[in-house]
């Protein structure tokens, strides 16, 4: 799957005196796929930050079109970010705690109000953090066809990629994505169903196959 499509990017820009313009980028074509890991290399002053910069939308290409998603770029988007080389930084925190930065600031998701029309990604549907997260929604008079629960791993990945607008994650994912900055927790299952004791249940294969319905019923009952 292509996740950013650039189209014979074009950018030129005037010079001090204003009567010619000097060439930034003369066609840019290329295709970055999902998960790829992408580097442009050149000499100072090729165009490279101009054209990351055109990618995130700060600036418009004087011609061509850049695609993310399908869609094309018109300017800045949350799902979008840049961590810069230099004093935009700030250097007590992790890279991932810089790009989260502006989401922080902004607020995305602050309360039970702002989830109508989002995706939120759990691990498996009909287990605990699907009860938990409906139980919340319906709790704020939020009904389960406001929202779209997905079956996503690497929860952490696909809430930073702006692929999901919310996660429930599990375990020590937990402490992991706060410790790594930039997000916000809206609940946890302590505020829906208080203290609590972990556990685990295992059937084995062969009462699997001889209790179908039994299994169903425990499936979709926790």
């Amino acid at each position: 799957m292509i996740k950013i499509k650039a189209e014979d990017i074009r950018k030129e820009f005037p010079n001090k005196s204003g009567d010619t313009r000097v060439e930034a980028l003369g066609g840019v074509n290329l295709d970055i796929k999902e998960g790829e890991f992408f580097a442009i290399t050149d000499p100072s002053g090729c165009g490279k930050s101009t054209f990351v910069e055109i990618v995130a939308g700060l600036i418009k290409p004087t011609s061509g079109s850049i695609y993310i998603d399908g869609k094309p770029v018109n300017g800045p988007d949350h799902n979008r970010s840049i961590v810069f080389q230099g004093y935009a930084l700030f250097p007590w925190r992790t890279v991932i705690g810089n790009v989260g930065y502006g989401l922080e600031e902004k607020g995305y998701h602050k309360s039970a109000k702002d989830l109508p029309g989002k995706k939120i990604a759990v691990h498996t549907l009909g287990g605990h953090a699907e009860y938990v997260t409906r139980e919340y929604l319906a709790r704020n008079n939020i009904l389960k066809d406001d929202v779209q629960l997905i079956v996503m791993s690497h929860h952490e990945e696909v809430l930073r990629q702006g692929q999901v607008d919310v996660v429930a994650p599990v375990g020590a994912q937990i402490d992991q994505m706060e410790a790594n900055g930039g997000v916000r927790v809206l609940f946890t299952d302590y505020d829906i169903i208080g203290n609590q004791t972990h556990c685990g249940l295992f059937m084995s294969e062969k009462f699997i196959r001889e209790n179908p319905e039994v299994v169903k019923k425990f499936v979709e009952a926790n």
